[in-house]
């Protein structure tokens, strides 16, 4: 027997989330279904740029040599045009693209981000992907975003937070990721819902590229 302590970050699961437990040489598992806390509210925070995985963020944006700003369908080009200018006249080989130009194809979360392997299925179920060949900044939301509506279909929390309206008008939701789209490249994803949303975003990518 122990005591196993978790924290549990509000709003930041699906409505049906369990806690599964596995004995590692039986194999046996237990299950408890766990009440999530409510969404999170971004008018109660003071921050208007989110952070996940903060300290990776600088060194992806110091090494970065060629990137995909991919955007959201309905954005207009002009707002992202500070970060494509600093990167830029830094050297890095921007190419701004409208997310559905990029988007790979919804994968089998059961086999998980092996399916990046190949371009044709693995298993039963799986659907084909299409492997994106640099690193990208993925902007805008679960609604306008091929990319992100795609990673979060895998980082089902966020869809959730997606859905919900996180992280609400004004606010940016930054996430730096471990090669979400191939085997090579990381990647990040600025959440936004509206254009201030955009703004605050962008001019906190700038500042952190200078």
């Amino acid at each position: 027997k122990g005591r196993l302590g978790l924290t549990i970050i509000p709003g930041a699961f699906e409505p049906d989330l369990r806690l599964i437990a596995r004995e590692l040489v039986t194999g046996k598992t237990t299950d408890l279904q766990m009440p999530p806390p409510p969404a999170p509210r971004a008018e109660l925070m003071r921050e208007k740029v989110v952070l996940e995985n903060a300290r990776a963020i600088p060194p992806f944006l110091r090494d970065l040599r060629k990137v995909y700003l991919a955007i959201g369908e309905d954005m207009p080009l002009e707002l992202v045009k500070p970060l494509t200018d600093i990167l830029k006249a830094r050297g890095v080989d921007v190419q701004v693209r409208r997310a559905r130009q990029l988007a790979v194809k919804g994968f089998d979360t059961e086999v998980g981000r092996g399916i990046y392997r190949t371009t044709g299925s693995i298993l039963p179920g799986a659907q084909d992907t299409l492997e994106v060949d640099r690193a990208v900044i993925a902007v805008g939301s679960v609604a306008n975003n091929a990319l992100i509506r795609h990673v979060s279909c895998d980082r089902r929390w966020t869809l959730r937070c997606g859905l919900d309206g996180y992280p609400g008008a004004g606010h940016a939701y930054l996430v730096h990721l471990w090669r979400p789209f191939n085997l090579r490249q990381n990647s990040m994803m600025l959440i936004v819902n509206d254009e201030d949303g955009i703004r605050v975003g962008i001019e906190y990518l700038v500042s952190a590229s200078r």
